[in-house]
């Protein structure tokens, strides 16, 4: 196994695991396996990270697999958002830091595909994702709309990202302070940002209802997956019409999005029971 494979900069748009979380990924490998494949794009890793880190511990022998993504996908950043807001329990703050990076890394990928067209002749204009964040049309409340937050707490996300030292991002990333502070601490002078970030960290609180909480996460990552998706195909004819669309499948996605609604509906018709109790 490869151990000097780079990330992708579409992939570092999500934070890594915590500590205690790759903890629990390692152990869960080592007792499982390896459940999902490692993704690769442009030769880096753009779906995997924390899984790849995992195997590298696990030793050599480890049994791996690497999937090479080039000719499957044409829009890293929706890819990358798409495959993550469903599985990663992220706070509003580190969403937001989610978006303004997609955003970022959006233009970038937006710039790189047309200098790539000018170069190339058998590359048209419909070859170019237009819907990635950053791209023409696009908006922060777009982007913010996509991952959960407000075209606010983008911009502030981006103050911290523009502004702010790599201690500043790192602390958003992971929970250590919210993005509403850090975007204030992005406004001082660089030398006096690391007291102020000391000062504005705070021990993360341990939920007092965690079940309730793990819910509302399942609940944003379902409604994240939703406007991506809307994002890319506007209608669902659009979406079947498409050209990586697998046909076959429309009859079986449409028995199995009959079955969730069904279930939706009851879980809405239990908990409503619950309200005026």
């Amino acid at each position: 196994m490869s151990k000097d494979m780079q990330f992708h900069e579409a992939a570092n748009i999500f934070p890594m695991m915590s500590d205690e979380e790759a903890i629990g990924l390692l152990d869960d490998i080592r007792e499982n396996g390896l459940q999902k494949p490692i993704e690769t794009f442009e030769g880096k890793i753009l779906d995997g990270r924390n899984r790849y880190l995992a195997c590298l511990k696990l030793g050599e022998d480890f049994d791996y697999e690497y999937i090479e993504l080039d000719d499957s996908i044409d829009d890293p950043v929706a890819y990358v958002l798409s495959a993550n807001l469903h599985r990663r329990h992220l706070s509003e703050s580190q969403r937001s830091m989610v978006g303004a990076k997609a955003e970022k890394a959006g233009k970038k990928y937006k710039k790189a595909a047309k200098e790539r067209q000018g170069k190339r002749t058998d590359l048209g204009q419909d070859d170019i994702p237009a819907n990635c964040p950053g791209s023409s049309g696009d908006s922060r409340d777009a982007v913010g709309a996509a991952v959960g937050v407000s075209g606010k707490s983008i911009d502030r996300a981006a103050k911290v990202i523009n502004q702010g030292v790599p201690a500043l991002v790192e602390a958003v990333d992971s929970g250590s302070i919210p993005v509403s502070r850090a975007a204030e601490i992005a406004d001082l002078p660089k030398a006096q940002q690391p007291k102020a970030i000391t000062k504005a960290k705070q021990p993360k609180p341990k939920s007092k209802y965690p079940h309730s909480d793990q819910f509302h996460y399942w609940l944003s990552g379902i409604t994240a997956q939703m406007t991506v998706m809307h994002q890319r195909h506007e209608t669902v004819e659009a979406m079947v019409e498409d050209a990586k669309w697998d046909k076959k499948e429309t009859k079986e996605i449409a028995v199995r999005l009959r079955d969730v609604l069904k279930t939706l509906s009851q879980y809405e018709k239990d908990f409503r029971s619950y309200v005026n109790k």
